[in-house]
């Protein structure tokens, strides 16, 4: 180049960006998801915001595709506690408390069905309490079964964020 003038280099953007699906996510987010789904579900289930970290953002998206899928799994849960008893290596649901919130669990399966808008927060509950052995759904671990599926329902429906910034605007 004359005059010692050069063209500037091209850098690469090195700032991480999150994936917009979770066919743009790189292989070793996708593994690392893989890996941690657990400790991502748990996280999300708390309420941490999904936003948070590339890998919560594909898990929360992973579990959103997951609505019908999840619905159908409570269905069967409910399903399962009808049946009669059979020795069997599967976990087996607690029969009576099944029975006795059939109606919360149809309320819950109803709404991930319905289509609206749903809240990552009551899904990953949703999947917790469907997939961990330890949930109420199998074993008693100091929290009702009704409350923890009311719990789920309840946090499936989004906050309204703009009305928090419009009160705290207005203050």
């Amino acid at each position: 180049m004359p005059n010692g003038v050069f063209p500037v280099p091209a850098f690469r953007d090195v700032r991480r960006r999150s994936p917009r699906r979770s066919d743009d996510a790189s292989l070793g987010l996708r593994l690392y998801t893989l890996w941690h789904r657990d400790r991502l579900d748990n996280q999300l289930a708390r309420g941490v915001g999904p936003t948070s970290s590339e890998a919560l953002e594909l898990r929360a998206e992973q579990l959103l595709a997951k609505r019908e899928e999840l619905a159908a799994a409570v269905d069967e849960v409910i399903a399962r506690a009808k049946r009669p008893f059979r020795f069997s290596a599967e976990v087996h649901v607690r029969r009576r408390e099944v029975d006795a919130c059939a109606d919360d669990l149809n309320a819950l399966a109803r709404r991930l069905r319905d289509g609206a808008a749903i809240d990552v927060h009551g899904v990953a509950m949703t999947w917790t309490l469907l997939t961990d052995g330890a949930s109420p759904l199998y074993h008693d671990s100091g929290v009702t079964l009704r409350h923890a599926v009311r719990s789920a329902r309840l946090a499936l429906d989004p906050m309204l964020t703009s009305t928090v910034e419009e009160l705290s605007a207005a203050a």
